[in-house]
């Protein structure tokens, strides 16, 4: 398996582990618990595991992305008290302040000053340390711009709220790491904040674990010989064929991000309610501890879903340790927009699946999970859900099933093979023209090229040009072959093709891949239909393509592959007798037709249709079977897509 970031603890693995020789010595700081409490600069940064693995101490983030002090008034017992901790950090302040929306603070000053004051004296009562951390500088930009503030500017209205905390941390004698101090003496906000003007770049991370490290250094020690901690690790992959559900059915396990917005039922049958009491769209959050993650081989599994809708639906799922609470960049795919691209009738508004449907469908995770995320081995961790509960209050969303199988790695056949045509991707470096915010192109011997994002980038996407001038058979190659590489960053483009009949047009990469705008997140290496995408077998031209790199200051990608391709049948081997290969027939049938077959409430789809726009080029394909009675016998095969 690749390496697994855990980050949710067994707690009965870290009572008693933290070492202290005497009440008069310093404290040594191996083994002990270390929750990071705060909103999403503490949920979803590095810095809270630089710190905990620098000092050697047990990590539990306790950090939930748009919380104030207010909602972490009410997860405080759950989400830190029981951890029984050693050390708290505490930064909230950024949602506290921010009047954007309704032209008030979410917080007042006062109920920051009283919320904080609790958690300090909640700990203290446990001899458990707080750690005051003031919120970094943010961009005048962001939480509304400065007009919605009486100081006239937003890090005017924001400072109220830090000198709270240094106020705080003098009246009750508790240690102070004041980040934002440290960024108004030394960074400018370009340098911490990522293009949002919120959230902690690569620096923004450093000036964080700089300042907890020099306060843990300057109070507490470590002890050389002191073993290293260790985390819990995801289970044994289980043997296939298997099947399980990759999600519980117990509301215990299941996070409510904003307190009293989720009613969360578990049904008669196992299955798994959800109703919103606001009207609006809150989350809940599915975020198992390591040791109760599923890894399932990716060739051959499939996903299972059977969800229920009356209200409207968002839903993803996390992998490989992400989880939609902690730690999830680039560890997650969108179930919504893979749904829609399957079910091409699907109702949706937005991004959101409307309510009044059911949606009864399998997918080949071949065809959904990012070859990024799947390990030399050919395996995946499920470890998370996210699902956003939209609409009227009330109304439900009921899931029966979401559940992964795994099938016996000996009934799959042979994986498919391609020949290439037109080869898309520049002979030299002079066929690319970077564009604004593009702070270079490192062109390769083996015909890849790099994109790095510019520091002086004023635009969102920036992007370079690539002359093509090349006609591509959809009859002959009717694929597109697609691999790019992800450093740092998200990845996207255009083609820009002239049709047989003279028409000009472009389609953008990520439509094609998994049919949304959202950019490619994680490595990519795949083949899409493109004579699907045109409904044609004609020949077409490709003018140009333009490619484009998302991300943070020095984020790059590296191009590799964009080519013309058709897949070559693959034939079942002369030695696999008839009776052989009607018992792998029937011993799959069932769950390969399962997996070919997509509906919903007013939605049934023909195998004729799927084959060209559901299960396309790396679905399962017809081979004819030997005749043993009057019946034909069909074998399914799955060749790959995403």
């Amino acid at each position: 398996m690749k390496k697994f970031t855990a980050v949710l603890l067994l707690m009965s693995l870290l009572s008693g582990l933290c070492f202290s020789a005497s009440a008069e010595e310093e404290k040594i700081l191996d083994g002990c618990v270390l929750v990071t409490f705060g909103a999403s600069n503490t949920a979803l940064s590095s810095w809270p595991s630089d710190v905990a693995e620098e000092l050697n101490m047990y990590l539990i983030n306790s950090g939930i992305g748009g919380n104030n002090t207010s909602h972490g008034r009410v997860r405080f017992q759950r989400d830190v008290l029981s951890h029984n901790p050693d050390f708290v950090t505490i930064c909230f302040g950024t949602n506290d302040f921010n009047r954007q929306g309704s032209g008030e603070p979410q917080v007042t000053p006062e109920e920051y000053r009283e919320n904080l004051v609790y958690f300090i004296t909640e700990l203290q009562k446990i001899d458990a340390v707080p750690i005051l951390v003031t919120s970094p500088i943010i961009q005048e930009y962001a939480c509304g711009g400065g007009s919605l503030y009486p100081q006239g500017t937003v890090n005017g209205g924001l400072d109220v709220y830090v000198n709270i905390v240094r106020e705080l941390a003098a009246e009750y004698n508790v240690p102070l790491v004041d980040v934002h101090a440290m960024c108004d003496a030394g960074y400018t906000a370009d340098e911490v904040l990522v293009s949002d003007g919120v959230h902690l770049t690569e620096i923004g991370n450093k000036v964080f674990t700089d300042g907890l490290v020099e306060y843990f250094r300057a109070n507490y020690k470590n002890d050389p010989n002191a073993p290293r901690v260790e985390y819990p690790q995801p289970p044994e992959m289980q043997e296939a064929p298997f099947t399980a559900s990759i999600f519980s059915s117990d509301p215990k396990d299941w996070l409510e991000v904003y307190p009293d917005t989720v009613v969360m039922t578990q049904e008669k049958n196992g299955a798994m309610s959800f109703s919103n009491t606001t009207g609006l769209w809150p989350e809940v959050h599915y975020a198992p501890s390591a040791d109760k993650t599923l890894p399932v081989p990716v060739r051959g599994s499939y996903l299972t879903i059977d969800i229920k809708l009356e209200a409207a639906m968002n839903i993803m799922l996390y992998f490989n340790g992400a989880n939609p609470t902690t730690g999830y960049e680039a560890g997650y795919i969108r179930l919504n927009s893979i749904l829609k691209a399957k079910i091409p009738s699907l109702k949706m508004t937005g991004d959101d699946i409307l309510g009044g449907q059911h949606i009864q469908c399998t997918l080949q995770l071949e065809e959904i999970i990012p070859k990024g995320m799947i390990d030399d081995e050919g395996n995946v961790v499920f470890s998370g859900v996210k699902l956003y509960v939209v609409g009227a209050a009330g109304k439900k969303i009921t899931i029966n099933k979401l559940e992964v199988t795994a099938v016996d790695p000996a009934t799959l056949p042979p994986l498919p093979t391609y020949e290439y045509g037109a080869d898309l991707m520049p002979d030299s470096a002079d066929k690319i023209t970077p564009a604004q915010g593009v702070a270079g192109v490192e062109y390769h011997e083996d015909g890849s090229f790099t994109l790095s994002r510019d520091a002086t980038s004023s635009i969102a996407w920036p992007s370079v040009k690539v002359a093509v001038d090349k006609e591509i058979d959809l009859a002959a190659t009717p694929l597109l072959h697609l691999e790019v590489e992800m450093a740092k960053g998200c990845a996207n483009g255009h083609l820009y093709y002239t049709r047989a009949d003279g028409s000009s047009g472009s389609v953008q990469l990520s439509k094609l891949v998994h049919g949304t705008e959202y950019d490619m997140t994680d490595d990519t290496d795949i083949y899409v239909d493109l004579a699907a995408y045109f409904e044609s077998e004609e020949v077409i031209k490709v003018n140009y393509i333009t490619l484009s790199v998302y991300g943070n200051v020095g984020d790059s990608i590296t191009w590799k592959s964009i080519e013309a391709a058709k897949l070559i049948p693959v034939e079942i081997p002369p030695e696999v007798s008839e009776e052989e290969s009607t018992e792998t027939g029937e011993e799959n049938s069932e769950a390969e037709s399962s997996a070919a077959e997509c509906s919903h409430e007013e939605l049934s789809i023909d195998m004729e249709k799927l084959g060209k726009d559901g299960m396309g080029l790396w679905g399962w394909i017809l081979l004819a079977g030997a005749a043993l009675t009057a019946a034909a016998v069909t074998i399914l095969f799955f060749r790959k897509k995403r």
